[in-house]
């Protein structure tokens, strides 16, 4: 049985018990987020959080930064200038994400109502 608005193919699977239901979702996460951008957020906000996403697999992309990365231990992590990019990155697509459950008005409803702390 679909639920939701039609934007997004959610159905419900698994036993008739509502109390514990199981959701499939048909669709990539990415292409649920880009979705959910393009219906809610702001160019900003949207921006912000696809602009981060794509540098970060950038560098993931790059042998020679993964292989960098890969060889960091903890005691020299914090003055390793690609990971400190790598988390500032990580801070900046975490900001577009509150703002997009937080200032948006559709989502910060649902966050209020659904959102698990």
């Amino acid at each position: 049985m679909p639920i939701g608005n039609g934007r997004l193919d959610v159905h419900w699977i698994g036993s008739s018990n509502w109390s514990q239901p199981s959701l499939a979702i048909s669709s990539l996460s990415l292409d649920i987020l880009c979705r959910a951008l393009l219906a809610h957020a702001t160019q900003k906000t949207a921006l912000t959080i696809v602009g981060a996403y794509d540098e970060f697999l950038s560098v993931l992309g790059s042998s020679a930064d993964r292989g960098q990365l890969q060889k960091l231990d903890a005691s020299t992590a914090t003055s390793d200038d690609l990971f400190l990019r790598m988390r500032k990155l990580s801070h900046k697509y975490n900001a577009g994400l509150e703002e997009l459950f937080f200032d948006s008005k559709e989502f910060a409803l649902l966050t209020r109502k659904y959102g698990v702390f």
